[in-house]
């Protein structure tokens, strides 16, 4: 796991402690300081994120399509916006899995 990588997962995996601070910000937040500081790209993040969930193997074809179907999860939901629904479900995917599943995954030294 490249260090860039362990930002990404810990981003994911950082609670919301506040109403300003959510995993969301601290995802973009690592976006910022190493790929662009202008506007965040959530194609360029889903990438990033799908190709660590695709490295370790944390979610199948199916189960994403299954969670991307608007007619399975929003049940008529006219405001559907695939990019985001995309972005959340790997980010709750990275977010979900044991840290032990990632190889190499250093932990802050207070959570060990």
């Amino acid at each position: 796991m490249t260090k860039l990588e362990m930002l990404f997962v810990r981003a994911c995996k950082a609670g919301d402690y506040s109403d300003r601070r959510t995993h969301y910000t601290r995802i973009e937040s690592v976006y910022r300081r190493f790929y662009l500081d202008d506007e965040i790209n959530r194609v360029a993040l889903i990438s990033i994120l799908g190709d660590i969930c695709e490295k370790y193997n944390l979610i199948s074809i199916m189960q994403m399509l299954t969670r991307l179907d608007p007619n399975y999860v929003f049940a008529g939901d006219e405001e559907y916006d695939y990019i985001e629904r995309c972005y959340q479900t790997l980010v709750s995917t990275i977010r979900l899995t044991l840290s032990t599943q990632f190889d190499n995954l250093i932990r802050p030294r207070r959570f060990r």
